[in-house]
């Protein structure tokens, strides 16, 4: 049996609503048109907006959990687990797991890429079905290893 739904509730409210409003708006709250590559409803954005901006930021009022609900169950698909609503929810656990490794002491080291290598990384880690980070490690520390080994040989 696989885990259950992701459903809006007073916990996970605030980064749902969060991550949405992030990928419908730029950074000048002008509304994004770009969102094929973020969360493709980009042909529904005039009718979907307005219903997201009837929803009111308030996690402990349920009936704003509901509406949120209803919002990514019409507009994301959310019921059948789509490509954007499982977005969403790689989101948040990302941001539960951060949170978590902060919590531990374990830092993570910021690493930049073109988009083409970002591409390449994201398409093998959702084929494997691991993270981007498991997907540099499996491929590249071989690579690693074997440029080591030359190293010490050079060196004796």
């Amino acid at each position: 049996m696989g885990r259950p739904r992701l459903t809006v509730n007073r916990d996970n409210f605030g980064k749902i609503y969060t991550y949405i409003r992030e990928n419908i708006y730029n950074n000048d709250m002008t509304i994004k048109f770009d969102w094929p590559e973020t969360i493709s409803i980009c042909n529904k954005l005039p009718y979907a907006v307005p219903d997201f901006l009837s929803i009111q930021f308030m996690p402990s009022d349920p009936k704003q959990c509901e509406a949120l609900q209803a919002w990514c169950d019409k507009w994301l698909n959310a019921k059948s687990n789509s490509r954007e609503w499982n977005k969403i929810k790689d989101a948040i656990r990302a941001k539960r797991k951060r949170k978590a490794d902060k919590e531990a002491g374990i830092s993570k080291q910021p690493l930049s890429v073109e988009p083409y290598a970002h591409t390449l990384a994201t398409y093998i880690a959702e084929y494997e079905k691991i993270t981007v980070s498991e997907v540099l490690e499996k491929y590249l520390e071989p690579i690693y290893r074997k440029h080591e080994e030359k190293s010490r040989r050079k060196s004796k």
